[in-house]
């Protein structure tokens, strides 16, 4: 029987999963966030944790910057491709004006806090051609917490980091979730307030 533990040590492993993560920039790869805390449980000091942080927050921040860059490089052919359909005529000037309105928060929350956001994300904001700058220390802080942040859960509680990493997931879904709900309703309540 191969024991599990050899996958995630060595240089060889550490080659994958920069490229792992560098790859979950430019596609959506579920289970990343499963991937990093199952390396960092098998860190056996704090050198291999530490180890295991810079290189997911390496390979994130480069990635997302070059899909940033790639998506604003081309974003004029791809506008005009997406031109063709009516629901991107109808609703590309809202988005336009949320992700210049909420810029910032926007991309630093979409790094951990829904699985596969920040790929979107990234080509919006090329697409868009939102401000580099802001985006570039979005993604830095973004990336600091995601990678610090699930390495941590997976050295910390070696043991049961899947039950805590699912809970923590379920939790912020949770929340995101209530903030929504109080808002519509809060718009619906204003609406019918205006009509009165």
């Amino acid at each position: 029987m191969i024991d599990i533990s050899v996958l995630f040590k060595g240089v060889y492993s550490f080659t994958a999963l920069f490229i792992i993560i560098f790859s979950s920039s430019f596609v959506i790869i579920p289970g990343m966030t499963v991937l990093i805390t199952s390396y960092a449980s098998f860190s056996s000091n704090i050198y291999g944790l530490l180890t295991i942080i810079f290189i997911v927050f390496f390979a994130s921040l480069v990635g997302d910057i070059l899909t940033y860059l790639l998506a604003r490089r081309f974003s004029k052919d791809v506008k005009i491709h997406l031109g063709r359909f009516r629901w991107y005529n109808k609703h590309e000037k809202k988005t336009y004006t949320l992700l210049k309105k909420y810029e910032f928060i926007f991309v630093f929350f979409s790094r951990f806090l829904f699985s596969g956001a920040c790929t979107i994300v990234n080509y919006l904001s090329g697409f868009e051609k939102l401000n580099f700058k802001k985006f570039a220390v979005a993604v830095f802080l973004g990336e600091l917490v995601y990678s610090a942040g699930y390495a941590l859960i997976g050295y910390v509680f070696k043991d049961t980091w899947m039950y805590l990493l699912t809970s923590i997931q379920y939790g912020l879904l949770s929340v995101v979730l209530l903030v929504i709900v109080s808002y519509l309703f809060y718009k619906i309540a204003k609406y019918y307030g205006n009509k009165n």
